[in-house]
């Protein structure tokens, strides 16, 4: 019988072999996540890959700490003979991630009958190759994009339905944009599981931007990251976070997508702009003319305006049925009108009013048609009964739609509903919170807050939207009533010599021609623009 001594020694000894066995598990589990770590950061090179990215392709979306994730970067980096300080193959993007960016040589990759290999894997190779050797699917003439499945980061693979569900829902709210090529949840859900290049993406399925991204729930809250990439080159056009509670899922649905449709949609729309500006002006088609001259109502001058209506003559021109261009005549005659840069005749009166109907007539189902149709009905036609059912339509088309609630908020306005108003342009704001015409809603929350009697918050409203849009004689007419009513009549003098210099012939008799305002909105601003000093004429 063994001693004690003994038997305590053979624990011992049994312990520390059990022990070197887990330090040699742990260590090639160590230089395995270095492997793959090298090995995603390099086919992803194109890109900055963020720590959420790296959690879910090394460690499979299990929680691990940023010290895991540093020391394993680190070792990466002595791999390959870098190091922290030079950073001349790895780098790290503060608050965004790491990126591989030395140049990189790809040899051919020899077909699966050059390897003995089991069946499973010669079947994805199999396949994995003839998805780089299919030929790329030419373009759309409009904007394309794909929705990839959304990687689940919760660590739990019971959630990728959620995470499969939000997918749906944005590529449905997408689809509701009738200018958007959308490839359909079936073609999308085949990159499902699998780690590819977006510009593999993109020639396969023939789109030009690709949107991927995360889900990660924890209890009653969830977070959702997603990026937009230029496929044909691999550049980022747009990154965000969205935090939400998670009581009802599909109130959660609802909201996370029409947040990322409604902040996708006008950021594609401004790089198709820019795009479209590159391009030789004679090599133009209808669509890219309709973005420049988007581009020049963008700069908001009287020449930018008249020089969008040239390019949208041009455009009708071409495409003589195309509703887009249409609404926007008759929008531009409207800001020409707020503005006062050019007072219309009879006939162009009639003329914005019928390129607002036609407008109409040929989008039904083009939301962004019905808005810019709808104002030039209010303003020219005074049919606001008119312009309203048709925001009505263009927000069941698309609620996700910035520029529909917008104008529904304008339409508030003028039918003497100022909190209905200050709800809907808030709720845009959300949606489309980079709009380089946020300028817009900012002037329609200052009119609301100005109807409701708070001055002081008309009075910043007004001054943020004239940052963004210095000479717009909307916002200008509110800050001046405003400050005039919280007796600030230096700083309203001021404004109203700013104004003059826009509209030196201008009154109040004039102005209230023109407008179309609820009846005590108008009364409000016509107080304050008399006690200012402006003329009655």
């Amino acid at each position: 019988m063994r001693s004690t001594g003994t038997i305590r020694n053979a624990v011992a000894r049994i312990g520390r072999q059990a022990a070197h066995r887990q330090i040699a598990a742990d260590f090639d589990r160590h230089r395995q996540q270095v492997f793959d770590l090298l090995v995603h950061l390099v086919r992803h090179r194109d890109r900055v890959v963020s720590k959420d990215d790296l959690i879910a392709t090394v460690w499979g979306g299990r929680i691990v700490s940023d010290a895991t994730i540093d020391s394993r970067v680190k070792a990466v980096r002595r791999a390959v003979n870098d190091d922290g300080a030079a950073q001349r193959i790895i780098r790290t993007i503060p608050r965004r991630g790491v990126r591989f960016i030395a140049e990189v040589k790809e040899d051919a990759i020899p077909p699966p009958e050059a390897y003995e290999l089991r069946p499973d894997v010669a079947a994805a190779a199999s396949t994995d190759l003839r998805s780089r050797n299919r030929e790329a699917l030419p373009l759309p003439e409009k904007p394309s994009i794909a929705v990839l499945p959304f990687i689940n980061l919760s660590g739990d693979p019971a959630e990728d339905y959620f995470a499969d569900g939000l997918v749906e829902d944005i590529i449905w709210a997408l689809s509701r944009v009738r200018w958007l090529f959308v490839i359909a949840r079936n073609s999308s859900f085949t990159y499902k599981g699998r780690s590819v290049d977006v510009r593999q993406v993109g020639r396969e399925l023939g789109v030009r931007y690709v949107l991927e991204g995360s889900v990660r729930r924890a209890e009653q809250r969830v977070r959702v990251a997603a990026q937009l990439i230029d496929a044909l080159n691999g550049v980022h056009v747009w990154a965000d976070r969205f935090d939400a509670a998670s009581q009802d899922i599909f109130e959660l649905h609802d909201l996370v997508a029409g947040s990322v449709a409604g902040q996708i949609v006008p950021q594609v729309r401004r790089t198709e702009i820019e795009r479209a500006n590159r391009r030789s002006v004679h090599d133009l088609g209808a669509y890219d003319l309709l973005l420049r001259a988007i581009g020049q109502i963008h700069l908001h001058t009287a020449v930018s305006i008249n020089e969008a209506l040239v390019l949208l003559r041009r455009a009708l021109a071409i495409e003589p049925e195309y509703a887009l261009a249409a609404a926007l005549i008759a929008d531009c005659r409207v800001i020409m009108q707020a503005q006062c840069w050019q007072t219309l005749s009879d006939a162009e009166v009639s003329e914005t009013i019928d390129f607002a109907r036609q407008a109409v007539h040929w989008g039904m189902d083009d939301p962004d048609a019905l808005c810019w149709a709808s104002l030039g009905l209010l303003v020219f036609a005074k049919d606001r009964v008119t312009a309203s059912n048709l925001i009505d339509r263009a927000l069941l088309l698309n609620t996700n739609s910035a520029h529909a609630w917008s104008t529904r908020a304008s339409l508030y306005c003028h039918q003497g509903q100022p909190r209905a108003a200050i709800e809907a342009f808030e709720r845009a704001l959300r949606l489309n919170p980079l709009d380089p015409m946020s300028g817009y809603s900012k002037c329609g929350l200052a009119l609301a807050n100005l109807a409701i009697k708070n001055y002081k918050a008309a009075s910043d409203w007004a001054s943020q939207s004239l940052s963004e849009l210095p000479r717009y004689a909307s916002a200008m007419r509110i800050n001046i009533a405003a400050c005039a009513h919280l007796c600030r009549l230096d700083e309203a003098r001021y404004w109203l010599a700013q104004l003059l210099e826009l509209q030196p012939a201008l009154t109040i008799r004039a102005w209230r021609t023109s407008s179309v305002y609820a009846p005590e909105v108008l009364s409000i601003l016509e107080d304050g623009l008399r006690i200012a000093g402006l003329p009655e004429g």
